[in-house]
This record gives structure tokens, C-alpha cells and sequence, in this order.
């Protein structure tokens, strides 16, 4: 029973070092883009990115949320691809891991995710064609 009691705090001590630093990593990465710092942000967002299945459903909402706002900062086609491919792929992983605290963060951060989440699935055709057309296929 100690046994099982010591390996239990250990993961919760694990798990509690994990919501840390992604938290402070979406704030950075938001005070980046507030600042006009797009570089440091993309760079924050992908060490977020890499922990993704450590995240909680609102540091996903704020992922997809962030790279919905690289999307429009992003300078060529295939970076924004890639970064309409993450928000998609954090909104449905927001919205699977916990709906209501996903939504609850959108709804903070005052983003209509559902309505970037369906414009972009109707229109990824049109940006792999932008991407084609920058590869001159």
C-alpha cells in the first residue's frame, strides 16, 4: 500500500511540473504576439506543441487559438498550412479531452473557434493549393 501511495505521488508530482511551464509558455507565447515578437512565439508554441498530450483541454484551446492567430502572420503558404493544420488538430484535441472547458476558453478569449475550426476543414484545399503554387507544381 505505501508502495502504491509513493508511485501515485510521484505522478501527480510529475503532472503538477507538467501545467506549470505550459501555462507560462501559452502567457509567453501571447505576450509575443501581442508584441509584435512573432519568432519567439512560434518557437514557445512549438515546445508547447511537442507536449500536446500533456496539456489540459484549455492550454489546447489556447494552442489552437494561438496558431489560428500565426495563421494570419504566417509568411508564406506552406507555414500557413502547417499552422491551420495545428490549430485544427488542437481544437478537435481541446474539444475531445474536455468540451466545456474548452469552449469556456474560447469564449474568455473571445474566438468563435468552432466557426475557424469548420472555415478551415472547408477550405484545406485551397490552402495545399497555395502551397503547390509556391512549389510552382
Amino acid at each position: 500500500m505505501k508502495r502504491l501511495f509513493l508511485v501515485f505521488s510521484i505522478l501527480l508530482a510529475n503532472l503538477a511540473a507538467f501545467a506549470g511551464p505550459i501555462d507560462d509558455n501559452c502567457s509567453t507565447i501571447y505576450d509575443s504576439i501581442i508584441a509584435g515578437d512573432i519568432s519567439k512565439a512560434e518557437d514557445a508554441a512549438s515546445k508547447v506543441y511537442a507536449q500536446k498530450s500533456a496539456c489540459s483541454a484549455t492550454n489546447l484551446a489556447d494552442l489552437a487559438i494561438i496558431y489560428h492567430q500565426l495563421v494570419d502572420k504566417s509568411s508564406d503558404a506552406v507555414t500557413r498550412y502547417d499552422y491551420v493544420l495545428k490549430t485544427i488538430d488542437c481544437y478537435n484535441s481541446a474539444v475531445g479531452k474536455d468540451s466545456n472547458a474548452a469552449r469556456a476558453r474560447f469564449t474568455e478569449k473571445k474566438v468563435d473557434m468552432d466557426a475557424v475550426a469548420k472555415n478551415y476543414n472547408a477550405n484545406l484545399s485551397k490552402f495545399q493549393q497555395a502551397v503547390a503554387d509556391s512549389m510552382n507544381f
